[in-house]
């Protein structure tokens, strides 16, 4: 009899597919937060091979207690099942540093807290399966859910990097894409703070768009039906790369793929015609939550909806590759432009290759919120407006998945997702008021396809383009364009300042693929271009009539995203796979017990 752990077991996806394995021979664990809850699964399950287990995913030591009662009481775990998760709802714009930390939390941490635990058991046997519940969400991103969506990107991310990293030890990773399902996911939303209180800039429209979407849940399929799916992913000698439930699921992503942008931004333009006609004209005050008067006194106009040579902007992640590019060139082409930066002991350097040109240091870390705000508000005030963000500070974080802490994957998040999130909603009431406005948002082509060992790097860049995409839904009824730039390799020190995850090391299990992994980064960022390239693409969006949802800036760039779209899952990861393969190392030595 096979092992299974599954987690978010009390309602739903997670609840169903406990007793679907059940039935079907599985030796089944379920988990669960809150064990109050588990009156009607343990009533259902009776006679059954199920037992029921306290887990609590946002909790590291519940983590680690739950996988070793399971291993005391089978011996091992042939399967994983990461299904527990919940959405929030509101303006992208909008969400709290908690907010967006607390979504993350669950739907991403929890996940890899999880994996994490199971990963060496699965090793050491020799085989295992991880199947994680994505979504549709994860494939499209949507008005109103961009936080969301932005976390179950990543979990697509997460899926694909772990498939590669776990092939060689016999592990195999799926992601199953629920569509509209009929469960209590609707009803335990959460709403954003700003979206309950009334005063979100956004109240009408994002009414309008809750209410739909509750109404078309109310006919879709009920969860028994991802059970099975999950079930048969199991039971399959070969798992697939991903599982779509449900016919929206399954030609929603396609129509995505196969329509020109203009097209499909003319379908999205259809979709949220009520969202559009309801945005809330309070979008036009400039009052902000958790930071009132900020821009109070201040009265905007909007020069022109495209920007000119006397436009201002803000760069930031300046001192150094693409963002020192972006800021010499928009200068020299008669931008004003606030050049971001964290480091003090980078400034020398900042005005030195900015010498002559109209550009302005500011400090700004995107980390910290309270720097983002006193960044925006000084420009703003100085200004009296601002005509384009480039949101282009960020890191990468090396390692495969079981060698990454909570720490490394939280701090990848913070920079990478979240620190552009603090940006866009501190300048997101200004470029409302203006009526006007361009934000660019530096991403990678990480954010269209997953590396092993740069998972989490290429979770941030798809949660990116996921809050991408939501910006630009949410948006557009306000006059402000987003786009998402996606370069390849260039010549920036991206390589010599990527941290490593705490557990990288020779002795590591993926140790030999580390190694070979630095020699293929160096060669092939030691042929990249200068980062002048992006520079050059970033300028054109913003000083065109009408930007494009996406631009890929070099020729492999383009052939990249191309291959990604037309070939099948399996083909493309196992491509992947033969460019970088993953030879088992040594195995790490064991904790000692107690």
């Amino acid at each position: 009899m096979q092992t299974v752990l599954i987690t978010g077991c009390s309602t739903g996806i997670g609840y169903e597919t406990a007793l679907h394995l059940a039935r079907n021979g599985w030796r089944v664990f379920a988990t669960m937060r809150d064990l109050k809850k588990a009156g009607p699964l343990r009533t259902a399950a009776r006679g059954l091979p199920l037992e029921l287990l306290q887990l609590d995913v946002t909790k590291a030591a519940s983590v680690q207690r739950a996988v070793a009662t399971v291993l005391l009481r089978a011996g091992r775990i042939d399967a994983l099942v990461n299904n527990a998760g919940y959405g929030v709802f509101g303006a992208s714009d909008e969400f709290t540093d908690a907010e967006c930390r607390s979504q993350f939390d669950v739907n991403l941490y929890g996940l890899h807290r999880v994996t994490r635990e199971c990963l060496p058991v699965m090793r050491r046997q020799a085989q295992g399966r991880v199947v994680l519940v994505g979504s549709l969400a994860g494939r499209v991103a949507f008005a109103g859910i961009g936080l969301y969506c932005a976390s179950k990107f990543a979990v697509e991310a997460y899926a694909e990097s772990l498939r590669l990293e776990g092939e060689p030890f016999g592990v195999q990773a799926a992601v199953v894409e629920p569509g509209q399902i009929r469960t209590p996911f609707k009803v335990n939303q959460v709403k954003s703070k700003l979206l309950v209180s009334g005063s979100s800039a956004h109240q009408g429209g994002m009414e309008a768009a809750y209410e739909a979407s509750r109404f078309r849940a109310s006919d879709a399929p009920g969860p028994a039906a991802v059970a099975r799916v999950i079930g048969g992913a199991l039971a399959a000698p070969n798992m697939k790369v991903r599982y779509p439930v449900g016919p929206d699921a399954v030609w929603i992503p396609r129509v995505r793929w196969v329509l020109p942008e203009s097209a499909w931004g003319a379908l999205m333009r259809g979709v949220y015609w009520t969202y559009r006609r309801k945005a809330n004209d309070s979008g036009r005050r400039l009052t902000v939550s958790g930071r009132p008067g900020t821009y109070t006194n201040l009265k905007l106009t909007a020069e022109s909806r495209q920007p000119t040579a006397c436009s201002v902007a803000l760069v930031s992640g300046s001192t150094s590759g693409i963002g020192l590019a972006c800021v010499k060139l928009l200068a020299s082409r008669g931008w004003r432009v606030y050049a971001g930066y964290r480091d003090a002991r980078k400034l020398p350097i900042l005005r030195s290759e900015t010498a002559g040109l109209d550009v302005r240091p500011i400090r700004l870390d995107v980390d910290q919120a309270a720097s983002v705000d006193r960044a925006v508000s000084t420009l703003i005030h100085k200004e009296g407006k601002i005509d384009a963000l480039v949101n282009n500070a960020g890191f990468a974080l090396a390692g495969c998945w079981e060698d990454l802490s909570d720490g490394d994957l939280s701090a990848q998040m913070e920079t990478n997702v979240f620190g552009c999130l603090r940006l866009v909603r501190a300048v997101a009431p200004v470029l409302r008021a203006q009526g006007s406005g361009r934000i660019v948002n530096i991403a990678s082509v990480a954010a269209f396809t997953a590396a092993p060992g740069l998972g989490a790097y290429s979770a941030s860049k798809h949660a990116l383009s996921a809050l991408t995409e939501a910006w630009r839904l949410e948006l557009a009824p306000f006059g402000v364009q987003v786009t998402e730039m996606d370069p390849g390799e260039f010549k920036t020190n991206i390589v010599s300042v990527t941290r490593r995850g705490r557990g990288v090391s020779p002795m590591s299990a993926y140790g030999d693929y580390y190694r070979n992994f630095e020699k293929y980064v160096e060669r092939e960022f030691g042929k990249a271009p200068a980062p002048v390239g992006v520079a050059r693409v970033v300028a054109k969006a913003l000083e065109s009539s009408r930007m494009a949802r996406r631009y890929l800036v070099k020729p492999g760039d383009r052939a990249l995203w191309f291959l990604k779209w037309l070939l099948p899952d399996s083909l493309w990861l196992w491509i992947l796979g033969k460019a970088i393969p993953v030879p088992p190392g040594p195995e790490p030595p064991r904790k000692p017990e107690g």
